[in-house]
This record gives C-alpha cells, structure tokens and sequence, in this order.
C-alpha cells in the first residue's frame, strides 16, 4: 500500500472512531511490547493507557532504548482524545551501553522533525535505571499534543534520534501507535 493511501485510510479510520463512545479497555499493567497497556490507580483516581516500542537500528536489530508513549487521566474514563501525551525514551537498563544525551527527535517520512528534546515545562532528563553512584540521567520524558502522535501514527516511515542513538521505528511499531491513536481518539475507558 503507498504511503499516501495508508495516511488516508488511517485518517479515516481515525474520523469515524471520533464519533463512537468511549472504548472498553481491560486492565492489562504489564503487556507484551507494541500492545497496549491500560490501569487504574486507585490512589490517586488515575488512569493511564499506554504503549510501548521498541525501535530497530537500520540493519533491524533492536536499538535497546523503548518508546513509551501514554495517556494519563482522571478517573477510569476520557471522554474524548487526550490534548496531550507523555512521551518517553528509556534504554532497556540490563543491556545498554552508552552515556545517553537529552535527545528525542522524530524525522517523519525523511522530511519533517518533530523535537521533543527540549529542555522546557513538560520536559525532563531522569535515571530510570538501576541508580548507581556516579550515573547520570538517561531517560527522556517530554509532554507532547496528541496531534503530534497523529502526524507519528499517519506516517510511512519514522526516524528517531533517541539518547543519542539514530534509530527507526520497525513497520510494527507505526501498527501499534497507530492502534493506540485509534483507541483513545474517540475517549477510552479502563475496566
């Protein structure tokens, strides 16, 4: 399918869910990587629906840093799409190797970028792993509008520059974004 067709049947797609009510989603706190993740937090009458990605180097091996991106809300139910969404760059802790910089960049389709990677409100440089002395930040978590997943979700190719490492989204991880967008575009609901 040329990636002009597969932008407009995911917008499509995308424009009728706008009109349904909000999606059913059972809990699941731990899914398999590239399906979707939904919980509520008691405590703090919280909800989160997210997924994770794993993105490849350009010879397809995988490039040990996870793409998280999640929905947070009140409650167990969002009426509509979110405005925003957190989205996260964090290596896998047991196998990476690096000193990570405070980048997280988006090439869509070889031309347009989409920087998350800039210090600012919604944005921070955390350890997420292992805290070893003398170890400095190594995750990337950046507040995002939701359009910006959209635009992600619609594209034929995506190139990331995470914690200094050029990588690429895989065909499977576009699929699963491009599910999560289906799913919380028209309000979702956690069981």
């Amino acid at each position: 399918m040329k990636p002009a067709v597969l932008a407009l049947s995911f917008a499509a797609l995308t424009a009728g869910l706008h009109a349904q009510r909000p999606t059913l989603l059972a809990s699941n706190a731990t899914p398999a990587m590239r399906e979707l993740g939904a919980f509520y937090f008691d405590g703090p009458n919280e909800s989160q629906v997210w997924v994770n990605l794993q993105p490849v180097t350009e010879g397809g091996a995988p490039g040990g840093i996870t793409l998280n991106v999640t929905e947070r809300f009140a409650g167990r139910s969002a009426a509509a799409a979110p405005r925003t969404v957190s989205v996260r760059a964090q290596p896998v802790c047991a196998t990476f190797f690096g000193i990570p910089q405070a980048e997280l960049r988006f090439t869509v389709d070889g031309s347009s970028v989409i920087d998350l990677g800039r210090p600012g409100p919604g944005f921070q440089f955390i350890s997420a792993c292992i805290a070893e002395p003398g170890r400095g930040a190594d995750t990337v978590i950046a507040d995002a509008p939701f359009s910006v997943v959209e635009r992600l979700a619609a594209a034929a190719r995506i190139d990331v520059d995470a914690l200094g490492f050029p990588l690429r989204l895989a065909p499977e991880d576009i699929g699963a974004l491009q599910r999560f967008v289906a799913v919380v575009s028209g309000g979702v609901t956690v069981n």
